[in-house]
């Protein structure tokens, strides 16, 4: 690797090779059944890094080879070092999925994965340039995201979640006086569970907007933005809980010098001057405040995305038309077309 000057990280590299494992895991035998067997040209259309274009050059082998076209010189680079490091025959060459350059009529099979989706308006020409590349009897072996197997009631990515998330922290608004730490279970339990959800949902609809090759600086833009949240959470929900908390103690001298003494551990100081029944009420409002606040943001973040996300038009589009042309087998949120060409095709 250290011949070539990669725009991927060697994390990033890692995490496309398990992606690609597991799609082996799951398709190995409609790939088997598709043409990828000793012997066989393979074309690999839009491959990225080459972590798929390996592992077919390594069922084609002995006598077999893969060629990986892509549009991204770096792509490129990273899979002819994948190739030399696993000793696979693997060729590589740039090109547009509708214009790859490759000889027509001659490949046993033409893989094309999670392209369609990216490429709105021209899924036809993709596919039919792919028809072209194969011989008489080969194979165009299209895989996608599936939009009716993923778009459960037409939902928007994660907003079940986001749902949840504002529900259990809206239930965390229940503080009183003589509250303690189990009144917050609730809320906490329907909170977490709702974040655990949402985090591959988030994940998975950056990586499901860009092509795979920028797929690592998808997964970073979600972790800088997650980190910004942090960052202006903890600023924005302070401030509403010390306001809540000066509103609380009003009759204070100074309300807000007392509720920002409060808010950072003060309470045994200001008990000198404010009775701590009513520093414990302030405190429990100032929290329910926050707690408010950040539930109804959530709740209309939720129904933002609802309303603003496209929920797969792009993706629905281009099954829609590969469908019309080859038709298919669906699996779990992937779209698989598996279709053998006649000799009349071309």
């Amino acid at each position: 690797m250290s011949d070539y000057v990669l725009a991927l990280s060697d994390q990033e590299i890692e995490r496309y090779q398990s992606m690609a494992q597991g799609a082996e895991a799951r398709e190995r035998a409609l790939w088997v059944a598709a043409g990828a067997v000793p012997g066989a040209r393979i074309a690999d259309v839009g491959s990225g890094p080459g972590a798929i274009s390996v592992r077919l050059a390594a069922m084609a082998a002995p006598g077999g080879a893969v060629w990986a076209v892509d549009r991204d010189a770096d792509g490129l680079a990273v899979a002819s070092a994948l190739a030399d490091r696993s000793g696979m025959l693997v060729h590589t060459s740039m090109g547009f999925a509708d214009a790859t350059e490759l000889p027509a009529g001659t490949f046993d099979l033409v893989m094309l994965r999670h392209v369609l989706a990216h490429n709105g308006g021209r899924e036809q020409a993709i596919v039919d340039h792919l028809a072209t590349l194969v011989r008489p009897g080969g194979v165009v072996y299209l895989a996608d995201v599936d939009m009716d197997a993923t778009d459960l009631g037409g939902s928007s990515p994660a907003y079940e979640e986001m749902m949840l998330i504002a529900c259990g922290t809206l239930g965390q608004a229940v503080l009183a006086t003589g509250s303690s730490w189990p009144v917050l279970i609730a809320g906490l339990v329907v909170t977490g569970f709702g974040a655990g959800l949402a985090n591959p949902s988030v994940a998975g609809a950056a990586l499901a907007a860009v092509p795979p090759v920028n797929a690592g600086m998808a997964s970073g833009a979600v972790n800088t933005f997650r980190q910004l949240g942090y960052a202006f959470g903890v600023a924005v929900f302070g401030t509403v809980a010390t306001t809540g908390m000066a509103h609380s103690l009003s009759a204070a001298p100074d309300p807000r010098a007392a509720a920002h003494a409060l808010a950072v551990g003060g309470a045994d100081a200001l008990s000198r001057f404010i009775p701590s029944h009513e520093l414990h009420a302030a405190f429990a409002n100032g929290l329910d405040a926050a707690y408010v606040v950040a539930g109804g943001l959530g709740l209309l973040a939720a129904v933002l995305v609802f309303v603003l996300s496209p929920r797969g038009h792009g993706a629905a589009q281009a099954s829609e038309r590969a469908k019309a042309q080859f038709g298919h087998t669906a699996g779990a949120g992937t779209l698989i077309i598996e279709e053998v060409l006649p000799a009349n095709t071309h």
